[in-house]
């Protein structure tokens, strides 16, 4: 045997580790095999290709195209009429709308005379507050001056309601066609029908002291005076006020300045309601005339003195 092999192979392996050793460091496979996907032909990312454009001008959220009408909820093209307000054409008797004082007088009496004059029990009650009458609402009957119920049937009986000439009897409505005209009845209460009787119509700071103080309306002296006077309840002066300005002109009378000064008040203070003017609409049905101030309060501003 030879005693030298034995240690020829030990040597030698250990020599081939000395040499693995000096050799090129190698990946290790993970990091191998992910630079493997990547493809070596691509160009590297330019950081300036994502920044805008330099020519386009940016969008200005404030800004919308003017020929794209209706892209911004929020804002209306000046040409297109808003949504919310509609046009509600020309005024009534606009063709009157440079008159005033005398002038404009004249020309709404020439509207409103001549209308066809009813019978005061077999019309005027009855298409005012029959079953069918236009102040029928529900199968009742409202007083104008309470604001109490009542059934048709009830007109002109005990506890129940009568037409009311808002403009007296006594004072120039006693006779047709002035008696009959819808314009100035309305059904009231018997007994506060009664006691307004020919009292003017005004306000009064009456408390404890009232002849009269039902459903908003009262009967008491005037402010600053002792004459009795008879004030509305609110929600209905208006109506009052424009049937007494209606009157004053198409039967030519003339109303006291402190009762006139009250009215123009309750004018304003009491606006016409649809119910107001559906009722007048009604009245021409019958009567072929319409009370102009129901229509256009403010021509109770442009006369001086009624």
């Amino acid at each position: 045997m030879n005693p030298t092999k034995p240690l020829c192979l030990p040597l030698l392996l250990g020599l081939l580790l000395a040499v693995g050793a000096c050799g090129p460091e190698q990946a290790p496979v993970g990091e191998e095999a992910a630079d493997a996907g990547l493809d070596s032909e691509l160009p590297p990312v330019d950081a300036g290709a994502l920044e805008p454009d330099a020519g386009l001008e940016p969008l200005d959220a404030g800004h919308l195209d003017a020929g794209n009408p209706g892209s911004d909820a929020g804002q209306l093209d000046a040409g297109e009429p808003d949504a919310g307000q509609v046009d509600a054409g020309p005024l009534p008797y606009e063709d009157l709308d440079s008159l005033q004082g005398a002038a404009l007088e004249a020309a709404l009496y020439d509207l409103v005379k001549d209308h066809h004059s009813l019978h005061y029990d077999n019309e005027s009650k009855v298409v005012m507050a029959g079953p069918d009458g236009f102040d029928v609402v529900d199968g009742m009957v409202e007083c104008l001056y309470t604001g109490q119920l009542f059934f048709p049937h009830q007109i002109d009986t005990e506890g129940g309601f009568n037409m009311e000439h808002s403009w007296p009897k006594s004072e120039g409505a006693g006779a047709r066609p002035a008696e009959s005209d819808l314009h100035h009845l309305f059904p009231t209460e018997r007994r506060i029908n009664s006691l307004r009787s020919s009292h003017d119509f005004g306000d009064t700071p009456c408390t404890t002291d009232c002849r009269a103080d039902v459903g908003g309306s009262k009967l008491g002296p005037v402010a600053g005076g002792t004459e009795l006077v008879f004030q509305v309840r609110p929600e209905r002066q208006g109506d009052i006020a424009r049937a007494h300005f209606y009157f004053a002109v198409r039967y030519r009378m003339n109303i006291p300045s402190r009762e006139e000064a009250a009215l123009r008040r309750w004018n304003l203070a009491d606006p016409p309601d649809d119910r107001e003017r559906a009722r007048n609409l009604a009245i021409e049905v019958h009567q072929e005339n319409r009370n102009p101030f129901v229509e256009r309060p403010d021509f109770v501003d442009r006369i001086a003195d009624f």
